[in-house]
């Protein structure tokens, strides 16, 4: 697994190539580590789920290269305009309604799942990617969130099946993982996970 520097101008230019090839990077967020690939490459979401012994049944959330991107893939309310709005970027899981044909493997019942992490590196990714990444955590599944690369790179040192590269952030704060919240078809809200971001029920209505 290829190590790079959080502070190297050439990093994201060096992970975003490694992701066009349908590659894995590990990047820092604003909770824990994440785990990048490009979000509509099937063979490289694959890669994901080998990588994290992760059960198919369980879609990777995403994160756009800017929040006016969602509207291409989902149905977006003016609720949720101020959820983003409010909450954006920062430890936020949006559960949306897909409104386009995407990959079987970061949909589940219909709906997306979308961060806006409040990390420059995360946003940056998308970015120059010029698409979607996915954001799942780095460890392995059913094990804890990953917060120091030393970690990382000790999980991951004699496995087969292992990202192809690290973004070295060292040792990020140990912060709960994102609230999510699914927006239903008919427009309520619904927590699925509280997580270190609260919801303030009383501006977005009914929040079940």
């Amino acid at each position: 697994m290829r190590v790079l520097p959080i502070n190297d101008k050439e990093t994201v230019k060096t992970a975003v190539t490694i992701l066009k090839k349908g590659g894995a990077v590990v990047f820092p967020t604003d909770t824990s580590y994440g785990l990048a690939v490009d979000a509509f490459n099937p063979k490289a979401l694959k890669k994901i789920y080998s990588i994290k012994g992760r059960r198919k049944n369980m879609p990777c959330s995403i994160i756009p290269p800017t929040r006016s991107y969602i509207r291409s893939l989902v149905r977006v309310s003016t609720a949720v305009v101020s959820l983003m709005r409010t909450y954006w970027p920062g430890a936020l899981t949006l559960v949306l309604p897909q409104s386009k044909k995407l990959p079987n493997l970061i949909v589940k019942d219909g709906g997306v799942a979308f961060r806006y992490p409040d990390h420059v590196l995360a946003i940056a990714l998308a970015r120059a990617l010029g698409r979607p990444i996915t954001a799942t955590s780095a460890n392995k599944a059913g094990q804890g969130d990953l917060y120091d690369s030393k970690d990382i790179m000790a999980l991951y040192a004699k496995r087969k099946n292992r990202p192809d590269a690290l973004i070295d952030a060292g040792i990020l704060p140990r912060r709960l993982p994102s609230t999510i919240v699914k927006i239903n078809e008919n427009g309520n809200f619904e927590i699925l996970r509280q997580g270190s971001l609260k919801i303030d029920k009383k501006l977005f209505g009914r929040v079940q």
